[in-house]
């Protein structure tokens, strides 16, 4: 009898998650389908930036936003005031080689009065074009929202080129071609505001996940050095982002023993391969330069591109390349990760580095020496320990942080 108790209240708590699963996704898809938006658009005009196609991709009032973050379970309460409605923009941009090219994003508007700021997220590792932010996905597109437009802030994430609706390669870890993305789409989402007779706020607030940390980092250098009045940036919060690529998480992914490393290292290479015109041959092994530029054509789950490739990242790279990486000789491949390093220059605007010491993607080392780098420059950094049990628990520790942060420089700046 009590075997048989136990056993109901078992398929009780499935059926009542299961339920509650089906109501989420039920929200999630009544709240969004594809509406294009006629926008004044100038033939042949491809300045980075310039708005090409927009289309609404969603409508939710705040009580669906604050039911999308009751569902999220995030570690701290978050303040949702805000409806919002969510725009897939297309716009021009720049491709590492200097090519004009169209990408897509994401762009969320707050309902029900004037926004408080602008906050750009920058996503994490992705191989499939088809879950970015302007896909939409719940996560990205309904808790992203719900966190940011739903606290009163205009939202913008770019998928990146080669990402979302973009077909070129991505440029993974390629701190000019990941700038270019975020600050166009900025530049597009202005131009889109002023068309929807929205007010654009001038504070900028920066933040981003693993990859997306990295590419904060990176957008945040590009635009003090932009120095445009259309965005300024007040904040920035990486979070578990990699840094120092040529002299930490390089050689850390290279002897690791986890096959999601052998992925990223085997996507940086395809990347700079086409970004700097180098034969992926040069870095990789002849059967993996054949095979690893079909795994990242943007069609394919992280999963199915992993089950593709060794438990040991060394063992896709070339020999050769092996033996003057071990010998402390020169290649174009470690000269580009030098290059592509996001923490040796001096921020402005205040910079919060998250992380977790219990992080097995990213070495915990690497946001402590770019923390120390910004404190002899004598930056207004913050190192913060998050405290989460892995890498993706880190960003669900340290989003709450971030928007109480954002909130009080928005009051402070008087947003």
């Amino acid at each position: 009898i009590m075997k048989r108790k136990f056993l109901r209240l078992v398929l009780a708590c499935l059926i009542v998650a299961c339920t509650g699963v089906a109501a989420i996704w039920l929200v999630f898809a009544a709240c969004t389908r594809t509406v294009e938006i006629a926008i004044p658009t100038i033939a042949g005009d491809r300045t980075p930036g310039a708005l090409h196609k927009v289309e609404q991709i969603g409508s939710y009032t705040g009580s669906m936003l604050r039911f999308l973050v009751w569902w999220g379970k995030l570690p701290e309460p978050i303040s949702v005031r805000h409806g919002a409605t969510l725009y897939r923009v297309q716009y021009w941009t720049t491709a590492p080689g200097g090519s004009a090219t169209i990408a897509s994003g994401l762009v969320c508007v707050p309902k029900g009065g004037p926004p408080r700021g602008v906050v750009s997220y920058q996503h994490g590792t992705t191989v499939n074009r088809h879950l970015t932010p302007s896909a939409p996905t719940l996560l990205e597109s309904g808790l992203g929202t719900a966190i940011f437009a739903g606290g009163g802030y205009i939202l913008c994430a770019a998928d990146y080129v080669g990402l979302g609706t973009n077909r070129e390669v991505h440029p993974y870890l390629h701190a000019q071609g990941t700038a270019n993305s975020v600050i166009d789409l900025l530049k597009a989402a202005n131009a889109f505001a002023k068309h929807l007779e929205v007010k654009w706020p001038t504070s900028l607030y920066l933040v981003g996940f693993s990859q997306g940390g990295y590419s904060t980092l990176a957008a945040h250098r590009a635009l003090e050095s932009l120095n445009d009045l259309r965005f300024h940036v007040v904040a920035c919060a990486p979070i578990a982002g990699v840094y120092n690529l040529a002299d930490i998480t390089f050689p850390v992914f290279l002897e690791s023993t986890d096959v999601y490393h052998s992925m990223y290292l085997a996507y940086l290479a395809n990347a700079y391969s086409s970004a700097y015109g180098h034969p992926l041959n040069s870095v990789l092994t002849d059967s993996y330069a054949a095979s690893v530029p079909a795994l990242f054509d943007g069609e394919h789950d992280e999963w199915v591109v992993a089950q593709n490739l060794p438990n040991q990242p060394r063992t896709i790279f070339r020999k050769e390349f092996l033996d003057a990486y071990d010998n402390k000789q020169p290649t174009w491949f470690t000269t580009a990760l030098a290059e592509n390093e996001v923490f040796r220059w001096t921020p402005k605007a205040p910079v919060q580095l998250y992380y977790s010491e219990r992080d097995s993607v990213v070495s915990p080392r690497d946001p402590k020496v770019a923390a120390s780098e910004f404190e002899q420059r004598g930056c207004n950094v913050t190192l913060i320990e998050s405290g989460a049990p892995d890498h993706g628990g880190t960003i669900l520790l340290a989003i709450p942080k971030v928007r109480q942060w954002f909130d009080s420089m928005t009051e402070g700046n008087g947003g």
